[in-house]
């Protein structure tokens, strides 16, 4: 763009800020159509699964073998996040720790995916009671998102790192 009386110079410059303020403003929209789009996708697996939201807390603790297949909604604070590397499974598998509001903490297995969660991080999780509990002492994630970005959610959490929504 040449903007008449001034040095050709400055007329690229103030084009080429021009071009980065206009793609920086788009970033913003894109983040926000893809956390509406993952809260969306989350809330319809919660309808669809009828997930178990009250277990009490010893039942969460001892994860009976009666609980095989049932799905639950987690709800806590990630307390570890594993990454044993790409060579380890395919596809790759992140494990977390999740601290659970009522105070028991579950190893949480998840595939990789946009969702980058980071230790101290509050997120709500839809996860699967493997059908043999004794030989996996984890639950599959089925969904899972920072709590956040879902309806009620407090707007004055904080939240370390950028992290978005996903799905499995």
């Amino acid at each position: 763009m040449k903007i008449e009386g001034w040095p050709e110079k400055l007329s690229r410059g103030l084009s080429a800020l021009l071009v980065v303020l206009l793609a920086s403003a788009a970033l913003p929209l894109a983040a926000d159509t893809q956390t509406t789009s993952s809260v969306s996708r989350y809330l319809a697996a919660r309808q669809q699964l009828d997930p178990v939201a009250d277990l009490p807390p010893q039942a969460l603790a001892s994860l009976d073998p009666s609980l095989g297949g049932t799905i639950l909604e987690l709800r806590g604070e990630v307390v570890a996040v594993i990454s044993p590397g790409s060579e380890a499974s395919e596809p790759p598998s992140d494990y977390l720790l999740l601290q659970t509001d009522s105070g028991i903490t579950v190893a949480l297995d998840y595939p990789r995916s946009d969702m980058e969660p980071t230790v101290g991080q509050r997120v709500a999780a839809l996860a699967k009671v493997p059908e043999n509990i004794e030989d996996r002492g984890h639950l599959q994630v089925e969904q899972i998102i920072a709590e956040r970005y879902l309806p009620g959610a407090s707007s004055t959490e904080k939240e370390p790192g950028a992290e978005g929504p996903s799905q499995s």
